[in-house]
């Protein structure tokens, strides 16, 4: 097998009786997958003790989504990449390889893997397996189908029997938090390149990652690491190969109440698969759209703002002057940013004055486009009004009061800020660069303001300024 391909290496885990044991372990070593800690609550994640015809074998991991049926990749059920013609496999869900009893290990009678699966490229690396009986007292996993395109980014939770790097620590139930770093073709990226991922062994096991509904479901199962540091992963999709899973569950497994893609009549709540059933309709009952057959493309969560009409409001349409990354998520397809707005914004095109919603302008010189109406300049120092003023690029309106709001910048401590400003904390506890006081304005006294005084001073102050005037008129006079 390849071993810095696949996430089980070559003969090295054989059943984990013949690695390092979790008793031969140092203290510091009952780590996670790679960076996180020990997961016994998760029952219906299973280790798989491979045993091939030519003395060969390894240890996989592998996930309960029905009563006997277990989801792992298809290289862990895979003779030829033994060099053998068959595999002799059992199942158990035990914390660790030493803790697995005859009552918790299950023999595998048959599995099924992807018939496009291909061992050069890793692709559609996804294979089924029946266990002899069903597990006692573990609930199955659910299972994604809706799309993930709209989940770059977001949390996932990875478990596994894997080593925690070098070959060590195989055979313990880990779990480790991590990010869908990114969505390519049918894989997830995953690992945070640095001190998290998923390691040889783990091969086989799920990501999870939590629904808006509250319900935690696989969304991947593991199939590669780059480099014997396992930072850098990657699982298949699950929703991408939905019709195979399912395939495989109308054969060996009997409809339940669960999401199967099975309705049955009769469930408290009422069956998902009964409310998303494939009727000719499109119903607004179903919880996820995406899993309806009968909906339009894009009416469920999937990042991708529908083009025709959805039984309920699609939550991915992005109205004008939402913030957006892609022309997609907005009802008119239009992503745009301005000089003032850099960050990209929905839009909708126009051809005049008139057409564009309150706020916005027809923008006829730069593609005919609904843009932001711009809001003055106001330099740096000066009072503004927040939201009615534009600072320029990197300034801020924001003052200390309501009362005292000016262009400005933010910052950490006053070496961020021009010369002579400090950097204090404003109105909105964030922290700004503020200037000097400003000295006050002087303004000259007229007559009449002259405050009155009956000492000889004030008088005498008075006389001067009346013969200096009487002189200036005198001497405009003469030159006349």
């Amino acid at each position: 097998m390849k071993r810095l391909s696949l996430l089980v290496p070559t003969l090295a885990v054989l059943a984990a009786c013949q690695g390092p044991t979790d008793a031969a372990l140092p203290v510091t070593s009952r780590q996670a997958i790679l960076g996180g800690s020990p997961s016994p609550s998760d029952t219906n994640v299973f280790f798989l003790n491979i045993f091939a015809n030519t003395g060969g074998g390894g240890l996989c991991s592998a996930t309960l989504i029905n009563s006997r049926t277990l989801i792992t990749a298809a290289h862990c059920v895979d003779p030829s990449l033994q060099g053998a013609t068959s595999l002799t496999i059992t199942a158990s869900n035990a914390a660790t390889n030493n803790d697995a009893t005859q009552s918790n290990t299950y023999a595998v009678i048959e599995t099924r893997m992807h018939p496009q699966w291909d061992s050069n490229s890793l692709t559609n690396d996804l294979a089924m397996v029946l266990l002899s009986r069903a597990p006692s007292g573990v609930t199955p996993k659910a299972w994604n189908t809706a799309s993930l395109n709209a989940l770059g980014g977001a949390p996932l939770r990875a478990a596994g029997y894997g080593t925690i790097g070098n070959d060590v620590g195989s055979g313990i139930k880990r779990t480790v938090d991590l990010t869908i770093r990114q969505l390519v073709a049918n894989k997830i990226l995953l690992g945070d390149l640095s001190s998290k991922g998923i390691c040889h062994g783990d091969s086989g096991g799920p990501s999870f990652h939590t629904f808006p509904d509250g319900v935690e479901r696989i969304i991947g199962v593991h199939s590669f690491t780059s480099g014997e540091d396992c930072v850098n992963g990657g699982d298949t999709r699950v929703d991408a190969y939905a019709q195979f899973v399912q395939n495989w569950m109308g054969e060996k497994e009997a409809p339940t109440c669960a999401r199967d893609t099975r309705c049955v009549p009769g469930c408290t709540p009422v069956d998902f698969d009964c409310l998303c059933a494939a009727d000719g309709q499109c119903s607004s009952q179903c919880p996820d759209l995406s899993a309806d057959p009968d909906c339009p493309v894009n009416c469920g969560t999937d990042g991708i703002c529908s083009t025709v009409p959805c039984p309920v409001k699609d939550t991915d349409c992005l109205e004008e002057g939402q913030l957006c990354s892609s022309m997609t998520q907005c009802v008119n397809r239009k992503c745009i940013s301005d000089p003032q707005h850099l960050v990209p914004y929905c839009s909708r095109p126009c051809s005049g004055a008139g057409v564009c919603p309150t706020g916005f302008e027809c923008d006829t010189a730069s593609g005919n486009v609904c843009r932001l109406i711009p809001l003055p300049f106001v330099a740096y120092g000066n009072e503004c009004v927040p939201g009615e003023s534009w600072c320029g690029l990197g300034n801020v309106c924001n003052g200390r009061t309501a009362a005292s709001m000016v262009c400005t910048r933010e910052c950490q401590s006053s070496t961020d800020c021009p010369k002579d400003n400090t950097c204090v904390v404003a109105l909105d506890s964030s922290r700004i660069c503020q200037g000097p006081p400003k000295p006050p304005i002087l303004v000259p006294l007229v007559s009449g303001e002259l405050p009155a005084s009956s000492s000889c001073a004030s008088t005498s102050g008075l006389n001067a300024l009346a013969l200096l005037l009487v002189m200036v008129f005198l001497r405009v006079r003469t030159r006349a």
